[in-house]
């Protein structure tokens, strides 16, 4: 049970060792490459995803519109 919000807590059947592992590998050969590319041109935009749903979607749509 979570101790949050006390709903039943379950595991994906692709929650593996071998999977996160490859998850990461990706990220580093082809996300974070991309990240230090982008912010080198001045264009990398990022959002704090520590908000609400809602203060996310208005921070998104802010940095779309401009």
């Amino acid at each position: 049970t979570c101790d949050r919000c006390d709903g039943q807590l379950y595991q994906r059947s692709d929650d593996t060792k071998e999977v996160i592992q490859n998850r990461l590998k990706v990220y580093h050969e082809q996300t974070a490459p991309l990240i230090d590319f982008y912010g080198k041109k001045e264009t990398l935009q990022t959002v704090d995803s520590n908000q609400s749903k809602e203060a996310i979607t208005l921070e998104i749509l802010k940095i779309l519109r401009s």
